[in-house]
């Protein structure tokens, strides 16, 4: 069969939703499919990315304008935003509409059997639906790995941008013949699709590859430990202040801490006090590609996770750490938080809940750290059995056909 995915990012600027969206292929590709994808770069061109072709429409100008000067960028964005206010979450109708052309230029080489659009961004989403209504005939999907409601710009009251959200997935799923949401996801959106094409999406994001499991074992109390933390550190939805507070605590008991954060986001006056605050050796990083910080894990003690506050998708990387089969301490935001039932599963995960009293959890913390270790085989293959739904493999099974 032949299929088209439409992704922000395919190539040597992939983002997390494309890296996701690569596990899937990678299995497409060893039953013998061909897959194409389409997605906005710098200019339109033509490329080959790990045994797939490549084609790309250009890019915002505020995205391209951003790596020259970002303050700029920001600013082009934030207009280029309230042009299309009343449009959100399809932002920007000049790169939907390059989308769209370029769809049914590919479309009418190809002849493709499933063309699925990969919510993130939404112009994807929207070039694919203006194509469907054209070529009713095509079979048309949409991915949701994220939620739309998990990411509300400022400039929305949250009133509005409910009923904006509502209006769109009223939207996609006329158009649409199929829509996968995440199970886990806590919206309204499954009511206002018909049950004939809303399907349940397992985020794909458990992949064995990523493990080289039993690589140490770590022995009995030991009191240095080093922990990674890498990803988006932001003082609204994923703010770090609780992870200090429990390496303070740690301190208390002894406990020499290394932290290294691979990190970027608006939070560096909270490292900085923590810094000044704690003994630890807290070490910022940057991003790095995630060959190099999949290696990086495999040399650390523990994993860290910072669960999001007040945002209902779970993150990519809750999956990724658990596929590590390293040790790892979760920080809970919020009580209903949808990340915890995933580590509850995990043998080698500890919770530090931010909302309780953290001296208290950091008792029960020491006890994990003591007896932490990477996983064994033996473990791994109980662990993998358990998220046997988020392995690239099963998601591609339930999505190969709409």
């Amino acid at each position: 069969m032949k299929y088209l995915f439409i992704v922000s990012k395919y190539g040597k600027d992939i983002q997390t939703n494309g890296l996701v969206l690569s596990s899937i292929i990678n299995e497409m590709l060893k039953d013998g499919h061909e897959v194409v994808c389409l997605s906005e770069s710098d200019s339109e061109k033509e490329y080959d990315y790990k045994g797939v072709k490549v084609y790309s429409v250009k890019q915002a100008l505020h995205a391209a304008l951003s790596r020259k000067n970002a303050a700029l960028g920001r600013m082009l964005e934030i207009f280029t935003e309230l042009l299309f206010y009343f449009s959100y979450p399809s932002n920007d109708k000049f790169v939907e509409e390059r989308m769209y052309r370029k769809i049914v230029e590919l479309n009418e080489h190809y002849k493709f059997d499933n063309i699925y659009a990969i919510d993130r961004k939404y112009s994807n989403v929207g070039a694919l639906l203006k194509f469907k209504k054209r070529f009713p005939r095509s079979r048309c999907g949409v991915l949701f790995f994220d939620l739309i409601e998990a990411n509300r710009p400022r400039m929305y009251t949250e009133g509005f941008y409910s009923s904006i959200c509502r209006r769109q997935y009223r939207r996609i799923g006329e158009t649409a013949d199929k829509v996968f949401l995440p199970n886990d996801g806590k919206c309204e959106s499954w009511g206002l699709l018909p049950a004939s094409k809303r399907a349940m999406l397992y985020y794909p994001g458990f992949n064995r590859r990523n493990s080289n499991f039993a690589s140490k074992e770590k022995g009995s109390k030991n009191k240095t430990i080093t922990m990674i933390f890498a990803g988006t550190l932001n003082t609204t939805y994923r703010n770090p202040a609780p992870l200090f507070e429990v390496i303070k605590e740690l301190e208390k008991s002894g406990y020499n801490i290394t932290l290294k954060l691979y990190a970027k986001g608006n939070c560096g006056s909270i490292i900085d006090e923590a810094k000044k605050s704690s003994k630890a050796d807290i070490i910022m990083k940057g991003i790095i590609d995630k060959e190099q910080l999949l290696k990086e894990y495999q040399d650390a003690d523990i994993l860290v996770n910072i669960s999001n506050h007040k945002l209902k998708a779970t993150p990519s990387k809750v999956f990724e750490l658990l596929s590590t089969g390293k040790p790892v301490l979760n920080i809970v935001h919020d009580k209903n938080d949808t990340t915890t039932s995933y580590f509850d599963k995990y043998i080698m995960a500890h919770s530090i809940y931010a909302y309780r009293d953290i001296s208290e959890q950091a008792k029960g913390l020491a006890g994990f750290l003591d007896n932490a270790h990477d996983l064994t085989e033996e473990e791994y293959a109980a662990v993998e059995k358990t998220f046997e739904n988020n392995t690239p493999y099963k998601v591609y099974q339930s999505i190969k056909t709409i």
